[in-house]
């Protein structure tokens, strides 16, 4: 059995390191034995061996239906992705955002040859297919690219005062009883902000409208964020909805 280094911690290969562990090992074995080398790549193999399905096999799901191709296309941020995947793809980035804040940017950068592989461990175990998995790391490593060279993504990200990141809460709104999680809040210069990252972008829209549009779908949700926080917190609060994807901003006041 070889001799493996416990990863640093803190670190990318620290997070996967659960995942690829017994891989490494018997990559080493095999390398020790044969002095070869295998890579795994998501890039599409040059050729492919094909089983025939019987011919009276039938999907046990469902038929996908012309109709639901085109309604999947149609809401694809970019790329051909199922609704799922583009959940699937906000939750990492979100959890990739959430580490940057409490570690620095360095925690993303300092590793780049593993990104790839900490991307591709967290999208399969959040169930998307390996097929899907080359254009959704683009997407993420897009986001995170942007937020980081962007000055307003910058601030967002860096130490403030009672700064907190994925924050759950759960408040009484409206006589009902209320699960929240804030994405990214914190105090500067006596003001309280409350922002919600947000992996859509449009690109063949006017960016102000879009913007106006996605404040007005948004609304609701940041209020119950605004009532929640005003039930702890009686300094002014200020809104935001942040676009890794376009490095876009919009903000806003409730007026009380």
């Amino acid at each position: 059995m070889p001799n493996l280094i416990k990863p640093q911690t803190k670190s990318l290969l620290e997070k996967i390191w659960p995942s690829i562990q017994q891989e490494v090992t018997c990559n080493l074995l095999q390398t020790a034995s044969t002095e070869t080398i295998e890579i795994q790549t998501d890039s599409p193999p040059t050729h492919r061996l094909t089983k025939r399905l019987p011919l009276t096999w039938r999907n046990p799901t469902k038929e996908v239906t012309l109709v639901d191709a085109y309604a999947r296309h149609q809401k694809s941020p970019g790329f051909y992705l199922s609704q799922n995947n583009a959940k699937h793809i906000g939750t990492l980035t979100h959890q990739i955002l959430e580490q940057i804040s409490r570690f620095g940017k360095a925690w993303w950068q300092k590793e780049p040859a593993l990104q790839d592989s900490y991307l591709r461990q967290h999208l399969l175990m959040l169930g998307m297919l390996s097929i899907d998995i080359f254009h959704a790391r683009k997407m993420i490593h897009q986001s995170i690219n942007n937020i980081l060279q962007d000055e307003r993504g910058q601030w967002i990200l860096q130490q403030h005062e009672e700064a907190q990141s994925e924050l759950a809460l759960t408040a009484l709104i409206d006589q009902e009883i209320k699960s929240l999680v804030i994405d990214r809040t914190f105090v500067e210069k006596g003001i309280r902000w409350i922002i919600d990252y947000k992996t859509t972008s449009a690109p063949d829209e006017n960016i102000e409208k879009f913007l106006k549009t996605e404040q007005d779908e948004y609304a609701e949700q940041m209020q119950k964020y605004y009532m929640a926080i005003r039930e702890m917190d009686n300094r002014p609060i200020r809104l935001g909805l942040y676009f890794p994807l376009m490095s876009a901003w919009q903000e806003w006041q409730i007026t009380e």
